[in-house]
């Protein structure tokens, strides 16, 4: 259960990047919210670059990476692949979500700040950002299962029972 995130890049109150105190990162997109671990902002970081890297230079637009994958449908419309979980997005849509992430990777590289002094267990030491209060609910009871509601969605919508 999350109580407090740091906000890392935010377009609208239903766009934005943030890290809750355990380390997951929030994407929130209109009404989903993906939760990944770093090595999957990673992976999208990588395949959104990609993504940018091809828009230049007019080529197919594919990037896919072991866990993410982004596609162009028939319709003009793209598929982003999280995993298991799919947003379907158009082109200022994926631009946008670009530019979420790649602030996202920016702020989080600037958290990493090299150590005084190396040993051979510990090269970095992390500076946290400022935490922020995401949600506007008024208890610790009424936060429970916060972040884990779009799964609990999820997993009754393809259950077959």
């Amino acid at each position: 259960m999350c109580h407090y995130m740091t906000l890392l890049a935010r377009h609208s109150r239903r766009h934005y990047l943030a890290q809750c105190e355990h380390g997951t990162i929030h994407l929130v997109w209109l009404h989903t919210t993906v939760h990944m671990s770093p090595d999957l902002l990673m992976q999208l970081v990588d395949v959104l670059a990609s993504w940018l890297d091809q828009q230049r230079n007019e080529t197919l637009p594919i990037a896919k990476t072991r866990d993410v994958q982004l596609a162009l449908t028939e319709f003009d419309t793209y598929l982003l692949w999280i995993e298991h979980i799919a947003l379907r997005l158009n082109g200022s849509e994926v631009e946008l979500l670009a530019q979420l992430v790649q602030t996202t990777d920016q702020r989080l590289r600037k958290m990493l700040v090299p150590a005084s002094e190396k040993t051979a267990l510990d090269t970095t030491v992390i500076q946290p950002l400022p935490a922020t209060v995401m949600s506007d609910r008024v208890s610790p009871l009424a936060d429970a299962g916060f972040c884990h509601e779009l799964s609990a969605l999820s997993a009754r919508a393809f259950s077959q029972n």
